[in-house]
């Protein structure tokens, strides 16, 4: 998933990644294991995006934190 403040990927495997974007531009910093509520925040809508994009209907507004960042 990929967002204004954050540039992540979930899929199947051990880890997460999340990245602090704009600043980390190559993506060499992974804040993952610092940040787990971002991690799960993002779980929790690529979750309700797939089944969103399943139901044919409208996918879910990103929380205030995903959509503008964090400090």
């Amino acid at each position: 998933i990929r967002n204004p403040a954050a540039g992540g990927e979930h899929e199947e495997r051990p880890a997460d990644q999340l990245y602090v974007k704009p600043d980390d531009l190559w993506e060499v910093n992974d804040v993952a294991d610092r940040c787990p509520e971002i991690v799960e925040q993002l779980r929790q809508v690529a979750t309700e995006t797939t089944a969103a994009m399943r139901a044919g209907t409208e996918p879910p507004a990103l929380t205030e934190v995903l959509a503008a960042g964090w400090e």
